[in-house]
């Protein structure tokens, strides 16, 4: 009687521990397009530029280094005085290795404190297995906006 309660008692303790091992592989998951635009926004928002480049592209990234491109990111922040003030992401339209991510920021610089509205289109791809910002688009054309942002109203 005591062995299989000890039998039982460890194999629930082994079902539990199995349990907890396995959560760090499912939390180790690459993040999919739209969850890569958003943590490379969200490290833009707080400054953290060696952050943000974790989730570009090596094209994005134009042969720089991680502090290289952090340092020239921080630069163009600094001078121009740029704030992200908010970002709201769409749902990503993927296709293959490729994905398209459409965000509407608002953000501030010295030329517009008060903040203004940018239609944004991130184009993501592939990297060794990981999404990474390739391209930042900005939309201009009312008909462009229209396409991406059906719900908005200009």
């Amino acid at each position: 009687m005591k062995n299989r309660i000890r039998h039982r008692a460890l194999a629930v303790f082994g079902l539990a521990l199995a349990g907890l091992l396995a959560l760090p592989i499912a939390s180790a998951q690459e993040p999919g397009p739209k969850q890569t635009v958003e943590r490379h926004l969200a490290a833009l928002q707080g400054y953290l530029f060696e952050d943000a480049f974790d989730y570009v592209s090596k094209g994005f990234a134009d042969g720089k280094t991680k502090r290289e491109w952090a340092d020239s990111i921080r630069k163009l922040y600094s001078d121009a005085s740029v704030r992200v003030i908010k970002f709201t992401l769409y749902p990503a339209k993927v296709e293959g290795d490729t994905a398209i991510v459409p965000n509407i920021l608002n953000a501030s610089d010295m030329f517009n404190k008060e903040g203004s509205i940018e239609y944004e289109l991130y184009h993501l791809v592939k990297e060794d297995g990981a999404w990474k910002v390739d391209k930042q688009e900005i939309l201009f054309e009312d008909s462009q906006v229209k396409e991406w942002f059906p719900d908005v109203k200009n």
